[in-house]
């Protein structure tokens, strides 16, 4: 299964709807990353959903090729 980072909502973009999803997830964060969504959040992949993940997907979410895919 491939899985690209920062599409919270699966929809095969990352997008506003991303971004939003992901504020949510940052606020709600126990620093315990187990699921699809919060792995998909965490796109610098140190492990921890913060504020450089938050960044990288508000920039992707406006058209900038930043593409990460996990397979």
């Amino acid at each position: 299964t491939m899985i690209l980072l920062g599409d919270l909502n699966s929809d095969d973009a990352c997008d506003a709807m991303d971004y939003s999803a992901s504020v949510n997830l940052w606020k709600s964060s126990d620093d315990i990353i187990n699921t699809t969504q919060e792995r998909c959040c965490d796109v610098n992949l140190d492990g921890v959903i913060d504020v450089l993940d938050l960044a990288i997907i508000a920039r992707a979410s406006t058209g900038a090729n930043t593409d990460i895919v996990l397979e």
